[in-house]
């Protein structure tokens, strides 16, 4: 069995491998599938599938009406408002450059659950962590931008992203305990009604998927984004904020920047260079100084 500080780790590993890559696939499959319809399959079906694999488990517990209104609140800032805005940012950003700039994710949600939920404020060794991260995103978004890419809109579309997700983890953190549900039946009905959410609005935009001609590589992509970025990464990142520290739980998205840049660098051809290797190694110190300088992990 795994202690507190092994699971951490192995959360911390999961997600940080599931979204760290997400951001390379939402742009694979975004070449077949328009954005709101991409982001609708993605969280909905990853919340059905994880519900009915919980369902034969033998997790039958009823959700309340308590529960569904918080899935539904959940879904709206995590999945419609931060998913949803990051894919349609996507088409304006390339992936590496959209995984730099949810790299300044951490800090904003330190500062907001110290004032907002009253955590204790973070370690010295933490602030450094925090401080040394977002410097080092900061540099390279600088760096991506004076390549020139990326649009205005796309990035007006990534900040609000980062405002859905930071107002919905405060929102989960703070209600954790409100409910008899495990954390995987809160994942599921939160993606769940986040998809719904998000079909909705593609319905209204009037998006249209042409299955019968979709490549093997959007499907591919897809079934990644499913089982990855959507059961395993919110799974993962739901126990962190549980059982965590929100420095600790959020922290993943530090090394994000890295493997997005890796990836895209890889299979895409974005640019990389020596300035962008220094700097990713900065951002994993960063993580090792926010993991291992709190006072409870």
């Amino acid at each position: 069995m795994l202690t507190q500080r092994g699971k951490t780790y192995a959360c911390l590993f999961l997600v940080c491998a599931s979204w760290g890559s997400c951001y390379l696939f939402i742009e694979l499959a975004l070449r077949s599938f328009p954005p709101y319809a991409l982001t609708s399959m993605r969280i909905g079906l990853a919340g059905v599938i994880l519900y009915a694999l919980l369902w034969l488990r033998g997790a039958r517990q009823v959700p309340t009406l308590s529960d569904l209104r918080r899935a539904f609140v959940m879904g709206f800032f995590m999945s419609f408002l931060s998913a949803g805005l990051m894919t349609v940012g996507q088409k304006y950003v390339p992936s590496g450059t959209v995984a730099i700039i949810m790299g300044s994710t951490p800090l904003w949600m330190v500062i907001a659950a110290w004032l907002l939920l009253h955590e204790s404020p973070p370690s010295r060794r933490q602030c450094l962590g925090l401080l040394l991260g977002t410097a080092s995103v900061i540099l390279l978004g600088i760096r991506q931008g004076s390549l020139g890419m990326g649009s205005a809109f796309g990035m007006v579309c990534l900040a609000l992203n980062i405002a859905g997700w930071v107002g919905g983890s405060l929102y989960a953190k703070l209600h954790a305990h409100d409910t008899q549900l495990t954390v995987h039946q809160t994942s599921a009905l939160m993606l769940m009604a986040g998809g719904l959410e998000l079909c909705l609005t593609s319905l209204v935009l009037g998006e249209q998927v042409n299955f019968c001609s979709l490549p093997a590589l959007a499907w591919i992509s897809l079934l990644i984004l499913i089982f990855f970025g959507g059961i395993t990464a919110y799974s993962c990142y739901f126990w962190l904020l549980e059982h965590t520290s929100t420095a600790v739980a959020i922290s993943y998205d530090y090394v994000n920047p890295a493997i997005g840049m890796l990836l895209g660098r890889l299979v895409t051809n974005e640019p990389l260079d020596a300035l962008k290797v220094g700097i990713c190694f900065s951002i994993i110190a960063a993580l090792y100084l926010v993991v291992t300088g709190g006072r409870k992990i």
